[in-house]
C-alpha cells in the first residue's frame, strides 16, 4: 500500500470531471412556534430548577469572594457637586 502518494500520482489516475450543482433557491424561515399556556409554565419550572442549580454550584465561589475582596461589598460612594 502506499500512501504517502496522492490519489492523481497513481498511473492509472483519470482526471474527472466535476460535477455541476443546480442553485437552489433559499428556504423560507419557519414559523415561529406558538407556546401553550402548559409549556410555558413548564419552561418556568425548568428555568427556577437550572438558577437554584447554579446558585448551589456557586455558593462556595461566591462565599470565598464575600470572604476575601470585601472591600467591594460597600456602595461607591457619590460626591455630590
Amino acid at each position: 500500500m502506499n500512501l504517502d502518494k496522492a490519489p492523481s500520482e497513481f498511473p492509472d489516475a483519470v482526471q474527472k470531471r466535476r460535477r455541476v450543482l443546480e442553485v437552489l433557491e433559499k428556504a423560507p424561515p419557519p414559523p415561529p412556534k406558538v407556546w401553550t399556556k402548559a409549556e410555558l409554565q413548564e419552561q418556568a419550572a425548568k428555568d427556577k430548577q437550572t438558577l437554584n442549580a447554579v446558585k448551589v454550584k456557586l455558593s462556595g465561589l461566591m462565599d470565598l469572594l464575600k470572604k476575601r475582596y470585601q472591600r467591594f461589598r460597600k456602595p461607591i460612594i457619590v460626591l455630590s457637586c
